[in-house]
């Protein structure tokens, strides 16, 4: 047969094909409300794979018959022809053009409560003095408190932490053991930030901002919901990157293999199999693209809410140094990212992808420390504190002794460089997990990523050595406590 004939009569068998799939869409009501909902992409996409197993079982006495790029594209299109002949998926389609038209509005209204792609005069009127206070402050002769302790605010558990610390077997030998220090003194401190206070703190003398505390940073529980639903589940499968610390911080995104024979590869740190953890290695990639989407969000959201001169740092170690890596869901991201608010699923595309490695916390505790990181300012979110200040977890900047209040949707910028830490929690040690609840994400990256980069010059040829030598050296502060 000529293949214009050919070509002919699979274009009738294809129509002939659709034409059953409709009509099983149409006595089958569950396949019908996954038409009527299928405006959402998340919706359509779970559609999809029922379809294409129609149209295989439909093709498979047809030799030769290729599967159709979009079935869902190709049903709707061919409903819409043949009105009279589906009449329940024809009224489907039309109400899903409504629903898509309030879907969109939906979502509009959703990237302006989170403030996402703000322009430079709405990002001033956000942080303008009326609504965020600028302070001054002098940065301290001797720091408060002093590096290399543990901070706790509440007397009788701080006893209860010291003995912790004093007889817990150390899991790195290399780093010693600290003193605790407790202190419930308020005066002590040069100034603290309390809970419901949003604050710009710059330096007296040089005028550099030391701090940033945004509260309500996306005053939106439904995100906050979906945020701590996906931090609670990869820090329940995730190992700690600290484990003599208390809480839990683990690793997400990318960082290298084995020693041996480093590569750049998606961070390998869950607790058990994936075999065990997922039913399938689809759900493995849906769980990373989660991941990564927390991050992206919270990375548009400060692109568009915080001060410029912490931006320009940040974009400057990103632009200056020719680095394109990108928390993208180990692959499955490609410049969009995705949450979920209760049913209903929004993606947001041409997204700024956060950067290639950041944090997840729970409850966790540091000692008063400071980092060396490849660029000045780090990041961190909290999505989620159930107990008020007065129960510790407080973050604080030693050098000027401020102390933040922690609360609920609550964004922090900070130097690295400056000794900082956060109060230890006024519970007994054996139930951080049960009567404490403080979680968060936070982006920073390695000082030893600035001096990889540095070894080498610039140019995509050199990328892949670069990035195992990057992830080999980050691997290595974690370990040694230096980030």
């Amino acid at each position: 047969m000529p293949p214009k004939k050919i070509r002919k009569q699979q274009k009738r068998i294809r129509k002939r094909i659709l034409d059953a799939i409709i009509r099983r869409i149409e006595a089958t009501d569950s396949l019908l409300e996954k038409l009527a909902l299928s405006y959402a992409l998340e919706q359509r996409n779970n559609l999809e794979p029922l379809l294409r197993q129609m149209f295989a079982a439909e093709a498979a006495q047809h030799s030769g018959l290729q599967m159709p790029r979009s079935l869902w594209s190709d049903i709707c299109n061919r409903v819409l022809v043949k009105k009279a002949l589906f009449p329940k998926s024809c009224a489907v389609l039309k109400d899903q053009g409504q629903a898509l038209i309030d879907y969109r509005w939906r979502k509009l209204e959703l990237r302006r409560s989170l403030g996402l792609g703000w322009t430079a005069t709405q990002r001033e009127k956000f942080l303008a003095p009326e609504s965020i206070p600028t302070v001054s402050l002098p940065m301290l002769k001797k720091r408060w408190p002093p590096k290399d302790v543990w901070l706790s605010e509440a007397p009788t558990t701080g006893l209860l932490w010291e003995r912790h610390f004093q007889e817990a077997k150390l899991q790195d030998k290399r780093i010693e053991r600290k003193d605790v220090l407790i202190s419930s003194d308020g005066d002590s401190w040069q100034k603290t930030i309390k809970a419901g206070e949003s604050v710009i703190i710059r330096d007296a003398q040089t005028g550099q901002i030391v701090l940033v505390v945004i509260r309500n940073f996306c005053n939106h529980q439904g995100v906050l919901d979906w945020a701590i639903k996906i931090v609670q589940a990869a820090v329940n499968i995730k190992k700690s990157v600290r484990l003599d610390d208390p809480g839990k911080l683990v690793m997400n995104g990318y960082t290298s293999g084995s020693r041996n024979a480093p590569s750049v590869v998606w961070a390998k740190n869950l607790l058990q199999s994936p075999t065990r953890l997922f039913e399938s290695p689809q759900e493995l990639e849906s769980f990373d693209f989660q991941v990564s989407s927390t991050y992206a969000l919270m990375w548009n959201m400060a692109r568009s809410k915080l001060p410029p001169e912490i931006l320009a740092d940040i974009d400057k170690f990103v632009d200056g140094e020719g680095v394109r890596a990108v928390m993208d869901g180990n692959g499955t991201m490609k410049g969009y990212y995705g949450l979920k608010l209760k049913e209903e699923y929004y993606e947001f595309h041409s997204a700024e992808l956060a950067h290639p490695q950041g944090n997840y916390a729970r409850n966790y505790s540091r000692f008063c420390h400071h980092e060396k990181n490849a660029h000045d300012y780090c990041l961190a979110w909290t999505i989620s504190r159930l107990q008020d200040p007065s129960s510790g977890g407080n973050f604080y900047v030693a050098d000027y002794g401020i102390k933040v209040e922690a609360s609920t949707d609550m964004m922090v910028a900070w130097k690295g460089a400056h000794f900082h830490g956060t109060t230890l929690p006024d519970v007994d040690p054996s139930k951080l997990d049960t009567d404490f609840q403080q979680l968060g994400l936070s982006i920073a990256t390695g000082g030893r990523l600035l001096k990889a980069l540095r070894e080498v010059k610039r140019g995509e040829v050199l990328e892949a050595y670069l990035f195992k030598r990057v992830a080999e050296l980050e691997d290595e502060d974690y370990k040694n406590g230096r980030i």
